[in-house]
């Protein structure tokens, strides 16, 4: 494994790891407090790319072609919603007692859930994990490695990272499942679709999260 292989690595894992860290040291203090995590993360990150002078696209962030963009996502969305929110919930299969996680007693902690799931974890999340760790990961064909399997790397361990970033306090696999197919498909759009942009995937990840604040504070 050549030097550019292991700083690849290195910097994933390091990124990964601080929000990771960051995420369990807030949990224990505060709970309007959860923005800190994806607010420095994302700050290094931006803060690296600057810096290593990389532009802004190497983050899979673009300003062309943004109403296709948000179409994308909203498409994205209808899609992620319906087969991992809507659907478990009709058959029975999601307990209606996961939703009280993101059910809020005042209209300020209310607020913040949502601005949370929407900018943080939804724009957040994308940046860090299709946007910097999936980027990197695509950069391993400068080091010789061939295109099909870089591509599967990058889309497969982005999403496991995901998975386990979701993995629940209660040890439930199908959410960790969950998480890595919904982080899976996202990786592929961001590959294949040309407007597939972590603004697209941030859009559709905002506003699933959204989508259980919601339904957790007017339909239960």
């Amino acid at each position: 494994m050549n030097k550019s292989r292991i700083t690849i690595y290195a910097e994933v894992a390091a990124i990964f790891l601080i929000m990771i860290l960051l995420s369990e040291t807030i949990k224990l203090h505060s709970v309007y407090m959860v923005f800190v995590p994806y607010t420095i993360t994302v700050g290094l990150i931006f803060a690296y790319t600057f810096f290593r002078k990389r532009n802004a696209a190497s983050l899979g962030i673009t300003r062309k072609n943004i109403f296709w963009q948000i179409i994308i996502g909203v498409i994205l969305f209808v899609i992620t919603a319906t087969f991992t929110i809507i659907l478990p919930l009709r058959t029975g299969s999601m307990s209606v007692s996961y939703l009280l996680d993101f059910y809020a007693k005042k209209t300020p902690t209310l607020v913040m859930l949502t601005v949370n799931c929407f900018i943080f974890s939804g724009f957040g999340e994308e940046i860090i994990f299709r946007g910097f760790i999936m980027g990197r990961l695509l950069e391993l064909r400068e080091c010789g490695s061939g295109r099909i399997e870089t591509a599967a790397l990058s889309v497969g361990l982005s999403a496991a990272l995901f998975g386990i970033a979701h993995y629940p306090s209660n040890g439930d696999k199908s959410q960790l499942l969950i998480a890595i197919g919904i982080g899976i498909l996202y990786g592929i759009v961001r590959l294949l679709i040309k407007q597939g942009s972590t603004l697209a995937t941030g859009l559709a990840h905002g506003l699933h999260d959204t989508c259980f604040v919601f339904l957790a504070n007017f339909h239960i």
